[in-house]
């Protein structure tokens, strides 16, 4: 398998590449990549991932599983799309950013500036200098650093 570069990529469907470098990257459908390095990233749909760095993403989830084992960025914005009775959900095991707001995520650590977690999350330990969280998520541990 072979690795992408390029200045945009707009995939639609399914994706399946060693590495994913690109300025702008946008997917309708799945994306199963080793490494992804991009300025700015829009998802709607599932992803599989080891490595994500990026400045600012955005992903929403559709009835489906994603997963990201390490996510590095600015700006991050999860939010799943309801269907009918279900929700999607990704499992993301360590995040680092400024700022994120995230609604159906599963991770172990998240550490940023500012964070939001809306419903349906389930975080083992979060770090941040501003740590919101609403009814219907779980952070085990929480800290907060200046």
């Amino acid at each position: 398998m072979r690795g992408i570069t390029a200045d945009e990529a707009d995939f639609s469907g399914s994706c399946h590449a060693a590495s994913i470098k690109t300025h702008d990257l946008e997917s309708s459908g799945s994306i199963r990549s080793e490494t992804i390095e991009s300025d700015g990233i829009v998802l709607r749909g599932s992803i599989r991932s080891e490595s994500v760095v990026c400045k600012d993403i955005e992903i929403e989830i559709y009835n489906s599983m994603g997963r990201i084992k390490s996510l590095e960025a600015e700006s991050i914005l999860i939010v799943p799309r309801m269907k009918l009775f279900s929700h999607g959900e990704i499992q993301i095991e360590t995040i680092k950013c400024k700022k994120g707001e995230f609604d159906g995520l599963r991770s172990s650590r998240v550490l940023g500036n500012e964070l939001h977690f809306g419903a349906n999350c389930t975080i083992d330990y979060a770090e941040g200098k501003k740590i919101t969280v609403e009814d219907g998520s779980k952070v085990k541990e929480k800290k907060i650093v200046e």
